[in-house]
């Protein structure tokens, strides 16, 4: 029941979202026009709209939850967790002056990264190395990221014992390997970046990049490529090797209206890659070498989505995150924003500010309802930025409802499909066909079929059910057990191990409908199967399951509509 004991009732409407994203770096203006589809209910809907001065200000304040984290100072890979973001901020405070930046957040930052510093030199073996955690023995790639957090510390200025550096690097040498001789991407992925590191430090290793590019280009993840592209930079190399690596940087990339991100081939675990943390090698890259790239704005947007609140689901993506966004803000400048903003809906102003340095953390959120909007002509959206630094970011998002007789099933990154089976029928010991009614007292077995084409962050598939039905909760004390639903992968390319269940952390049995809530969703193809309870007889329109990224709802795709019956 709704409030006040009312009995709700839903349209029989499908949900639709499309978006688009832009950006404004100088004065003047930008017009989106938006036309509302046919069968659009009025009743229902808007237009969400952010306008931002800068992309990735907020994590500012990550940085000093990410040094507020329970972290041992006798694990290496820990230690370095925390000198990389720290020191990204204290090199952002020396290229941008300007900027206002919390003294207090600086000086601990400062104290962060000698007490680091300290930690890892008292933490390295004999041989040069760094361990896991109080170990004995050197693990090569935990040695490179070690090594890496302490060049970048040198390069801020700071002291760092000759001696420690020069051992680590010659241990990291003696890991290289002959190109021809690696046939798996996790290795030539480590290959870069341990190059990578050792350009950082003047060594010169440009002969073994080109042999690494030329015998081992294809195994290459995305981030690889980009730890590739950084290392020729390191070395003064600014010819065609870098612009190739670029291009493939832009050919790999997962793109929607308003999020950009890379994927591996196969997970990366052995080096503790991940989406996240591919992206945001990917961000730094581009940042440093290729600043005006269209792909940034997206990227940007997409990892501070990514965040569980403020950090990411891992200190090692947090490090290397707030690493690579720093990194970016120091090259978009947009801390030094300083200009007034407007916007116009169809020649009627809406908003006007400003932005400035002191509310660059700060976005303005505004919410436009369909039914304000014209129904069967051009909807135009006047952005303005006036004359100052800085850059005006903005999205939209139009989320609508649509009659189902004006749609179809749609995929846009996402396929969804709902299929109804009598409970009676086992799948195990029979074919079981599809049905559209059932006698009241009987149950029905839901399976939903969800094809992601990419990797989905914070996905959600909402799942309408008829009104004379009730799904059943497992959990409940009244309820079976074994009447419980699954979820299953069901593609052969089981990329993650067989562990596809692990994705799905949460499922909402509410009055109306079942949700299916995923933080991270391996591209493949699922199967979601759960329990009705036919009840009342009649029939019944059944809205299309929907299914969508949170936070980049573009990202989405809906089942069909159906007609279900139940008899008496």
């Amino acid at each position: 029941f709704g409030d006040g004991g009312d009995i709700p009732v839903y349209h029989y409407t499908a949900d639709d979202v499309v978006a688009t994203s832009g950006q404004l770096d100088a004065a003047g203006n930008r017009v989106e026009a938006v036309l509302l589809p046919p069968g659009v209910d009025s009743t229902q809907g808007e237009v969400a709209i952010t306008l931002s001065p800068s992309l990735a200000a907020a994590l500012i304040d990550s940085i000093q939850l990410n040094n507020e984290q329970d972290s041992s100072s006798l694990c290496a890979y820990a230690v370095a967790d925390r000198l990389l973001p720290n020191a990204a901020l204290l090199n952002l405070a020396q290229r941008l002056p300007t900027a206002d930046l919390d003294a207090d957040q600086v000086a601990e930052s400062d104290a962060v990264v000698l007490s680091s510093i300290n930690q890892l030199e008292q933490l390295v073996l004999e041989d040069g190395g760094w361990s896991w955690c109080s170990g004995s023995q050197s693990d090569p790639w935990l040695t490179g990221y070690a090594l890496f957090a302490l060049a970048q510390a040198r390069e801020l200025g700071y002291e760092v014992r000759a001696s420690v550096l020069e051992n680590a690097a010659n241990y990291l040498v003696a890991q290289l390997v002959t190109p021809s001789t690696q046939f798996e991407a996790f290795s030539v992925n480590r290959q870069a970046f341990f190059l990578y590191v050792l350009a950082r430090l003047d060594a010169d290793v440009l002969t073994d990049l080109d042999r690494l590019v030329e015998e081992n280009r294809a195994l290459l993840d995305p981030y690889g490529r980009a730890l590739v592209a950084s290392a020729y930079a390191e070395l003064g190399v600014t010819d065609n090797r870098v612009e190739r690596l670029l291009t493939d940087l832009n050919d790999s990339a997962v793109v929607s209206a308003t999020g950009t991100h890379w994927e591996d081939a196969i997970r990366d675990w052995r080096n503790l890659n991940s989406d996240v943390r591919g992206t945001a090698v990917i961000v730094k890259t581009l940042a440093e070498l290729d600043p005006q790239s269209p792909l940034l704005p997206g990227a940007v947007r997409w990892l501070m989505s990514a965040r569980d609140t403020q950090l990411w689901s891992t200190s090692h993506e947090t490090a290397w995150t707030l690493f690579a966004l720093t990194e970016w803000m120091a090259a978009s400048g947009e801390l030094d924003a300083n200009y007034d903003y407007s916007l116009e809906v169809n020649l009627q102003p809406v908003t006007d500010g400003s932005f400035t340095t002191s509310t660059v953390t700060n976005s303005r959120n505004l919410s436009i309802p369909v039914s304000d909007l014209l129904p069967e002509d051009a909807n135009f959206f006047n952005f303005g930025r006036g004359a100052g630094d800085g850059r005006l970011y903005y999205t939209m998002h139009l989320e609508s409802s649509i009659d189902m007789n004006f749609v179809e099933a749609i995929n846009r990154g996402v396929s969804v499909e709902r299929v109804y089976y009598d409970a009676e029928c086992d799948p195990e010991t029979e074919t079981c066909q599809p049905i559209t009614e059932i006698e009241a007292g009987e149950r029905v077995r839901v399976v939903l079929t969800i094809i992601a084409e990419n990797d989905l962050v914070y996905a959600m598939v909402e799942d309408p059910i008829p009104a004379g039905t009730e799904a059943i909760d497992p959990g409940l004390d009244i309820n079976s057990p074994n009447q419980g639903g699954e979820v299953n992968r069901v593609d052969e390319d089981y990329r993650y191990g067989y562990w596809g269940w692990w994705f799905f952390n949460q499922i909402q049995y509410q009055d109306e409908q079942v949700v299916f809530l995923a933080n991270f969703l391996p591209a493949g193809t699922y199967q979601y199967s759960y329990y009705l309870q036919a009840s009342i007889p009649g029939e019944y329109q059944v809205r299309p399951t929907f299914a969508r990224q949170t936070f980049f709802p573009e990202v989405n795709g809906r089942s069909a509509g159906m007609v279900f019956s139940i008899t008496e």
